[in-house]
């Protein structure tokens, strides 16, 4: 009896299953991001009201789950969809141009973990990515050891799309 109780209680989830013996594994990435940067920032100024095939803001906002804190988490279930939509926007993909080579990666690597993309998650995952990112530059500017910082904004419009590029420099 002391054996089959055990057996229940030792239970590894999904252990009998391939990934867990070639060791991959699909943890959640979770991230903490101050109230004002994703009220004021995603919220409000990168989001636009006329966007068409876009999120809505509530849809927006709903990327981010208010703590008791009073400030927001953001959890991506797919790491490894996320960082390759991230990489490939960094490349200066447009969003459209991502769920492409997203699909093309897919299919030349047969990786069914990936998942499927439409341009809208992309453009959640960059509102996800620019949280993440103000929310370091704000650590990094209540840092002590900071004295001197530099900024460099650019904005343009391609196709009716706004794109914003953000540069910092510390001292």
């Amino acid at each position: 009896m002391a054996d089959k109780e055990e057996y229940f209680t030792n239970k590894t989830r999904f252990k009998d299953s391939i990934p867990s013996h070639f060791g991959q594994t699909n943890t959640q990435l979770i991230y903490k991001v101050n109230a004002a940067i994703v009220e004021k920032i995603i919220g409000e100024m990168l989001f636009h009201p006329d966007e068409q095939e876009g999120t809505s803001h509530t849809e927006a906002l709903k990327l981010f789950t208010l703590n008791e804190d009073g400030n927001y988490t953001a959890t991506i279930k797919n790491p490894l969809q996320f960082q390759l939509i991230v990489d490939y926007l960094a490349t200066g993909l447009s969003f459209r141009q991502v769920v492409n080579v997203f699909n093309i990666t897919k299919k030349r690597t047969g990786v069914a973990k990936l998942g499927n993309i439409t341009i809208r998650m992309v453009s959640n995952y960059a509102r996800i990515a620019c949280a993440i990112n103000l929310q370091r530059i704000a650590n990094i500017l209540n840092d002590n050891s900071v004295w001197a910082f530099s900024l460099a904004n650019d904005s343009s419009t391609h196709y009716g799309k706004s794109y914003f590029d953000n540069r910092i420099r510390f001292q």
